[in-house]
């Protein structure tokens, strides 16, 4: 455990199915912090077994064909005001628009923050199969150093009462946007013995700061009362106030591995008193070790900082150890329950898994190699006040922006044949106040070439600068930009209601298969599995050679024939997502008729008949 040459974790390898008969029936994702471009990835693991280890400059047919299924299967929940905006728009991320529940919290000062992934994978003849994820990740591209637990799980005969604080938390959740689960996905889930890992003795959930349904009792942190002989904690954000009342719960050695930033807000007596010689640092050269010259040769994500992210607290007593991970930090919201958290804890009478092996072996290596964590220095800490006072002014303004409502209202007008739009956003500001030399602006997310508009405080606010938009560039999503000394220094999107025209999904997914040659070598990658195409960050796909006139797209129209006639004998399930594409693609446009052509409709005619007499 926590041996990182050994131990690695891949996230989208902890989503994909048990092995290729079984298949994504629902999934339920929390995150504090959402990346649009890392989400847009995220269903290809889940439906086609792909680790999350490509750009979204390199979408393929397999993500297209698993994002338009993603809203149905796949439910995300994050922080209100913590959406990411992306470095470049795709349409494709109006798939996901059902599927994101932005959580409000009652406070500024208060966080949604658990990081946890629940699972349900399906097989014809066997029980449900459920895949359980703790972990202090964020749904991001960031490169930080994060823990991250998984175990599993079939269903069986009896309820479990081991299960019932993972039940309490997917009702809270449910209570936040009130959809309701798919039938089973809860009463089954009561019913799973998930995999305790080799050489443990128990293991509990721990969600915190939620009230269980029907009970005015808060979920508190398990490590709020627990005592210690000894005691380890790793975590990026620390606190004077949690840190001490650690200590006093604690008899034996304490050890603190953090960041230095954060060490440097500690209190210096507490750094030389309680946990003197055991204060360590995460490593400089780890943290930069990206931006030396040739480690990311050939990585298609840019170089970023690594920091520490994991949250684990290690505390023995009376001969056991007690792993606690998860998302809570070692600070006061999370100790308070002022957040919503997740942990998990793990029991074990194994000698290397005590808090003083485990900080030993993070603190020191051999000769010639880098240390994870390295001592931390007093003599070099540095103080950075103005940047705490900056965050704290920002945290409340995101918090009074995302407690604002967003109207928006559009305007059709027929402009050479086109529909084009005009939109106006509606924002009763009038309880808004900002602190001097800061301002906000916003813009309908699609927009690439709009200027931004201030949002007036103290009024009601009506934008009518947005205008000339066809059904592809609509959306629910604004960014908005906090900016101080007119510097935009924070962006971040949020969602306007506003009702969009019903035909503009089709559309989208139209635009992308735009002609012959796309739409079958899309239908051949749904009926027998080729190779997906490649697609740009717009969706569209890149360019191919042409063949002579239509002999390529006859030439796939003759294979497609082949893989029609294998759907029908062994996979009806292949068959019947071809019939939602070629239904999602009907209309009345003469571009609709050049895909879909007189052939290929009386083709697919007797297999929808078929589909037809096998589902009566």
């Amino acid at each position: 455990m926590l041996d990182a040459k050994v131990n690695r974790l891949d996230y989208g390898e902890q989503l994909i199915p048990p092995d290729s008969s079984y298949e994504l029936d629902f999934a339920v994702g929390t995150t504090y912090s959402l990346d649009l471009e890392a989400i847009m990835v995220l269903p290809v693991a889940m439906f086609y077994s792909r680790l999350l280890d490509c750009s979204p400059d390199a979408l393929h047919f397999d993500v297209l064909d698993a994002i338009t299924q993603s809203a149905s299967k796949i439910r995300v929940f994050c922080q209100k005001g913590k959406i990411k905006v992306p470095k470049k728009y795709n349409r494709l991320m109006a798939y996901w628009e059902k599927g994101i529940t932005q959580v409000l919290m009652d406070s500024a000062y208060s966080s949604f923050h658990p990081k946890v992934w629940i699972v349900r994978f399906t097989k014809n003849g066997y029980a449900p199969f459920y895949r359980l994820l703790i972990t202090s990740r964020n749904l991001t591209y960031a490169h930080d150093w994060d823990i991250a637990f998984a175990t599993e799980g079939e269903v069986g005969g009896e309820v479990i009462d081991k299960t019932r604080p993972l039940i309490q938390f997917l009702q809270y959740l449910n209570q936040t946007d009130g959809k309701p689960y798919p039938k089973g996905f809860l009463e089954d889930l009561a019913k799973v013995t998930f995999n305790l890992p080799e050489g443990h003795r128990l293991m509990d959930f721990h969600p915190i700061g939620i009230h269980p349904h029907g009970s005015d009792k808060i979920l508190t942190n398990p490590l709020k009362e627990k005592r210690w002989d000894d005691l380890t904690i790793i975590s990026p954000f620390v606190d004077n106030v949690t840190l001490q009342a650690l200590a006093d719960k604690t008899t034996g050695k304490l050890s603190l591995l953090s960041r230095k930033d954060e060490l440097d807000t500690i209190d210096a007596g507490l750094i030389s008193g309680r946990y003197k010689n055991r204060v360590f640092q995460f490593s400089e050269a780890i943290r930069s070790g990206e931006n030396q010259e040739g480690i990311c040769d050939g990585n298609p994500l840019e170089a970023r900082l690594q920091d520490l992210h994991a949250k684990v607290f290690i505390g023995s007593k009376n001969g056991y150890s007690h792993w606690f991970m998860g998302s809570a930090n070692c600070t006061q919201p999370a100790f308070l329950s002022r957040n919503i958290e997740f942990m998990v804890e793990l029991k074990s009478d194994q000698t290397k898994l005590n808090p003083s092996r485990i900080a030993k072996s993070l603190t020191e290596s051999p000769e010639g190699e880098i240390t994870l964590f390295e001592p931390y220095q007093l003599e070099s800490r540095s103080s950075d006040d103005g940047k705490k006072s900056l965050d704290n002014h920002l945290r409340k303004i995101i918090f009074d922006l995302t407690n604002l409502e967003f109207l928006g209202e559009l305007f059709s007008r027929s402009v050479a044949e086109h529909t084009l739009y005009d939109l106006i956003i509606h924002c009763d500001a009038t309880c808004l106040s900002l602190p001097s030399l800061f301002t906000v602006r916003l813009k309908p997310l699609p927009d690439t070439t709009a200027r931004p508009k201030g949002l007036l405080t103290g009024k009601i606010n009506q934008m009518a600068d947005f205008k000339g938009y066809n059904e592809l560039q609509l959306s629910p999503y604004l960014e908005v930009d906090v900016c101080y000394q007119g510097t935009v220094i924070k962006s971040f999107i949020t969602e306007m209601q506003i009702d969009l025209p019903g035909t503009r999904m089709d559309k989208i997914f139209r635009s992308i298969i735009d002609d012959k040659e796309k739409f079958f070598k899309y239908l051949a990658f749904l009926l027998g599995g080729k190779t997906p195409e490649p697609l740009t960050p717009d969706g569209q796909p890149l360019a191919t050679p042409k063949q002579n006139g239509d002999n390529s797209a006859n030439l796939f129209a003759t294979s497609l024939y082949e893989e029609f006639l294998m759907a029908a004998s062994r996979r009806h399930d292949r068959l019947m997502s071809a019939k939602k594409v070629i239904e999602r693609l009907r209309g009345n446009t003469s571009e609709d008729s050049s895909i879909l052509t007189e052939d290929f409709l009386k083709l697919w005619a007797v297999f929808d008949a078929f589909l037809d007499k096998d589902t009566k």
